[in-house]
Parts: structure tokens; C-alpha cells; sequence
């Protein structure tokens, strides 16, 4: 992957909600995220779409309304176990 592909997202404090259609956006958009910040939004569940950013090294999603932990966990040890056997 080339520098100028390493895309880092700040969507930060934008009343991101569940419902958004800029999942389906970002990931034809910026399919080689490998930072993204989706911190104090309004997002009770982690979208699976999430999933197809195979290059995404660093996820922050603190200050989210989550109602859905095991979904988190589950994204959380994908990510981390990911990041390992890219090493």
C-alpha cells in the first residue's frame, strides 16, 4: 500500500447515528482507512460495514450511546487479533 493510500478519518462529534448511510459511503470511498475516529456520536451499534476496512489499524469509538457490548467486544478481539497476523 502507498503512503498517499493510508487515509485517516476524523468523523468525530458529527451526530452520526445508526441510520446513517455514510457506512455504505465510506467504504467505497475510503476503502484503505487505516485510522478512523467516530468518537461522541450517536451510535448505539458498530456497523458491520466496518468489517470491509481491512486495512484499519485504529478505531475509536469512545463517547457512543452503545446498547450492544457483545457486538463491541466482538468487533474489538476482530480488530486486535487482525492486527496481529498482519504483523
Amino acid at each position: 500500500m502507498k503512503n498517499q493510500d493510508k487515509i485517516n478519518l476524523n468523523l468525530s462529534s458529527k451526530n452520526i447515528t445508526d441510520d446513517s448511510n455514510i457506512f455504505k459511503e465510506l467504504i467505497s470511498s475510503y476503502p484503505n482507512a487505516i485510522n478512523l475516529n467516530l468518537s461522541d456520536n450517536q451510535l448505539t451499534l458498530i456497523p458491520d460495514e466496518l468489517l470491509l476496512l481491512t486495512n484499519l489499524k485504529f478505531l475509536d469509538i469512545q463517547g457512543n450511546p452503545f446498547n450492544n457490548v457483545t457486538k463491541i467486544l466482538l468487533i474489538y478481539f476482530y480488530f486486535y487479533f487482525y492486527s496481529l497476523i498482519k504483523l
